[in-house]
């Protein structure tokens, strides 16, 4: 499927912006395939059950996250680039920031990804005790 939709979507773009329009015709295929065409056939043929409401739960994050993202590049001061530590210590905040805000939207959202931190919570704990 990816491989004839790389392969239509070049020829079209070829045309107009020579190999640019592959790259792009690339990009689109994998992107279409994988956000699109795999997860509504694990849903009908693997989970036998219809794949809307979580992709529409999950395309609601997404956007969310880059509303987010978008909104923190707009508003956050700009990091400092005077020095490479400088540089390197405000890109961890601005990330661990990213990351928080990330996280609570799928904290909130998804009953899965509590489950999942609940796991690795125990996990590291009895890791933690057993040294």
């Amino acid at each position: 499927m990816e491989t004839a939709l790389n392969i239509i979507l070049s020829l079209m773009l070829v045309k107009r912006w020579g190999i640019k329009g592959v790259l792009i015709a690339t990009v689109m295929a994998t992107t279409l395939t994988n956000l699109w065409y795999f997860p509504v056939y694990l849903y009908k043929k693997v989970f036998e059950k219809k794949p809307w409401h979580d992709m529409l739960k999950y395309g609601a994050c997404g956007l969310l996250v880059v509303v987010v993202l978008g909104f923190s590049f707009w508003k956050l001061p700009r990091i400092p680039s005077q020095s490479y530590i400088a540089w390197f210590f405000g890109s961890c905040i601005y990330s661990l920031l990213v990351f928080i805000v990330v996280a609570g939207v799928f904290w909130f959202s998804f009953k899965s990804f509590r489950k999942l931190c609940k796991e690795l919570k125990e996990m590291f704990l009895r890791g933690w005790v057993n040294r």
